[in-house]
C-alpha cells in the first residue's frame, strides 16, 4: 500500500511540474500567428527567450505543445528525436517570394522531452 501512495504522490509532483510561469508571454497570440506570417511571434521572442525557454528544458513535449501550439514544422531525427520549427516572422513559408525567415528548432528527445532550443538566423 506505501509504494501506492509513493507512486501517487510522483506522479502529482510530476503533473504539478509541468506548468510554464508565461511572465507576460501570450501564448495566443503565439498559437494564432501560424508560420510567423503576421510577423506577431517576432514581438514575443524577447519574452520567450528570457523568461520561457529555461524553463522549457527537459519538460514534457506535451508541456511545449501547450504553451506554443502545433509545431509549423516537425522534422525527424536521429536515435527517436525529433526537431520542431516554429518560424518567427513573415518569409518564404508565407510567400515565396520573400526571404527565408528566422525560426525557433526545438530538440525533443527519445523519450519526449525538451533538450535544446536554438532560434536560427536567416
Amino acid at each position: 500500500m506505501n509504494i501506492l501512495k509513493l507512486f501517487f504522490l510522483c506522479l502529482l509532483i510530476t503533473a504539478c511540474g509541468n506548468q510554464i510561469d508565461s511572465q507576460g508571454f501570450d501564448d495566443q497570440i503565439w498559437k494564432n500567428d501560424k508560420d510567423g506570417c503576421n510577423s506577431e511571434r517576432v514581438k514575443q521572442l524577447t519574452i520567450f527567450e528570457q523568461k520561457i525557454k529555461p524553463q522549457l528544458l527537459l519538460r514534457p513535449e506535451t508541456t511545449l505543445r501547450k504553451l506554443l501550439g502545433k509545431p509549423d514544422r516537425s522534422e525527424p531525427a536521429n536515435r527517436g528525436q525529433k526537431f520542431y520549427i516554429y518560424f518567427v516572422q513573415k518569409g518564404k513559408q508565407c510567400d515565396s517570394q520573400l526571404p527565408s525567415a528566422n525560426f525557433l528548432q526545438i530538440r525533443i528527445d527519445a523519450i519526449g522531452r525538451v533538450t535544446e532550443i536554438i532560434l536560427i538566423k536567416k
